[in-house]
């Protein structure tokens, strides 16, 4: 097997055993992951002294490589290696067997990195990679007659237990959550930690929203009740989104995280299903109507504008239109909705040097003035606060370059949000500005807001991947 052609193929350490000589030798990127020569004489032999692998362990390896072997044959066997940083850990070793050579050619794979690459270390729980890898299977496995229920928790409070008490004192809770979330859940669920105090869960197997509520009120109830007799003030709320047919991880999150947005303004500690019939519900400032945690809820008419925008914007980019129109139509709504010149989104190219593509909508054909700004992106993030906003009423405050820059493209306030990928780089901004006025937000406007952005993602992400594939056809 030719190792240069396979070394483009793949990340890996790449291996070679002969089984006449007992050569074990190296290729690729072993010397940044095991501890080792590239060559090693006699390697499964008994007085062999290397420590890349345990002499018990070694016979695993023996057993499976000196067996009787066809050409092609796969041989696979997961063992502890010693790695660079001298530590064992899991790796699976897995081979093709070239009878013409005698020897065992393929790839060396550290299967505990891979794992740690998709955990939460403070749960053990899926992180949000992990939780992207996973949840397609687990959508794609279910059949017809059951459900598949996303939940996305959010803890309530839990920011002050943070300040108060300390971090170590919140970490300590988040565990138990993850620990609740186990005796709820598994073993057929799959639950991540996906940021700070959010957690999701994608459970299959019931065939009732009934029983997928009893859940996530078990899961409420639980956590109040633990932190209650603790005497902190968190608890929990969960937007669920339920799908009894093939539904996209994406698009099933996006209704979990609508649903989560009600549950929370509409007093906490509670769970809501997302449903079409949201966007006509009546929902009040934090009281619920009857005796039950999760009973009928009421809202003012602001609260409902707002929710009502966010389903809009969520139809529009689950329309999957192009990535133009889809920006453009978000942004008409949030423009007709607040009564602002413009609204868009742009991306950044990659390396943050400079905005790669912006689409807008702009009342009265207002004309979008292209920023001249030779801030690169991390300059520019600057601006922006700890929760990626960056909002000023009066321009003129702002620090040079940037309030020449905003007065000679005739903004006198704005609003923007920066967007994340889900390795949680800024990928672009979405935002709004009223040319000529200064408006005060209010903070559920900023919230909506915000939640319009996050839904832009995706839309986003692909607006990069664009600029990317024409500046390198160009």
């Amino acid at each position: 097997m030719n190792f240069e052609i396979v070394q483009k193929l793949v990340d890996d350490p790449l291996f070679r055993y002969d089984r006449k000589s007992g050569e074990l030798s190296f290729q690729g990127t072993y010397q940044n992951q095991l501890h080792t020569r590239q060559s090693i004489n006699h390697f499964l032999e008994e007085e062999n002294e290397t420590k890349l692998v345990d002499k018990k362990d070694r016979r695993l390896l023996q057993e499976a490589w000196h067996g009787a072997l066809a050409e092609g044959e796969v041989v696979s066997v997961e063992v502890p290696l010693l790695t660079a940083a001298q530590k064992y850990e899991m790796f699976r070793v897995k081979g093709i067997y070239a009878k013409a050579q005698d020897a065992i050619v393929g790839i060396v794979r550290n299967i505990e990195a891979e794992r740690r690459a998709v955990t939460d270390s403070l749960t053990g729980l899926w992180n949000r990679d992990g939780m992207e890898q996973a949840a397609p299977a687990m959508l794609n496995a279910a059949n017809q007659q059951e459900c598949v229920a996303l939940y996305l928790l959010d803890l309530d409070n839990f920011k002050e237990v943070n300040d108060t008490k300390g971090h170590l004192l919140g970490d300590e809770l988040l565990r138990e959550v993850a620990e609740v979330l186990r005796e709820v859940f598994e073993p057929e669920a799959y639950l991540g930690r996906i940021g700070g105090d959010e957690f999701l869960m994608i459970a299959r197997g019931q065939t009732s929203t009934a029983a997928i509520g009893q859940r996530a009120d078990l899961v409420c109830g639980s956590l109040a009740k633990r932190f209650r007799e603790k005497s902190y003030a968190v608890t929990a709320s969960i937007g669920v989104a339920v799908t009894v047919r093939p539904m996209t991880y994406q698009t099933l999150f996006s209704q979990a995280d609508a649903a989560l947005y009600v549950a929370k303004s509409s007093g906490k500690n509670r769970y809501c299903f997302f449903s079409p019939e949201l966007k006509n519900a009546r929902y009040t400032n934090g009281r619920s109507v009857g005796n039950g945690m999760n009973g009928a809820i009421v809202q003012d008419q602001s609260f409902t504008k707002c929710h009502s925008l966010f389903n809009e914007a969520l139809d529009i980019i689950n329309r999957h239109c192009s990535l133009q129109e889809t920006i453009t139509e978000v942004a008409k709504l949030v423009v007709e909705e607040f009564d602002v010149t413009r609204a868009y989104a742009s991306c950044y190219m990659p390396d943050g040097s400079r905005i790669g593509k912006s689409y807008f909508y702009a009342k009265d054909g207002a004309p979008n003035i292209p920023p001249k700004l030779k801030l690169n992106r991390d300059e520019y993030v600057k601006n922006y606060n700890e929760e990626g906003i960056f909002f000023c009423t009066d321009v003129t405050k702002t620090n040079e370059p940037l309030r020449s820059e905003l007065i000679r493209m005739e903004v006198e306030s704005l609003l923007q949000f920066l967007v994340y990928d889900t390795k949680g780089n800024v990928i672009g901004t979405v935002g709004v500005n009223n040319s000529g006025e200064k408006r005060l937000w209010m903070q559920d406007e900023i919230d909506i807001l915000q939640s319009i952005a996050k839904l832009l993602t995706r839309t986003v992400e692909e607006l990069q991947q664009e600029c990317v594939e024409e500046e390198n056809m160009a």
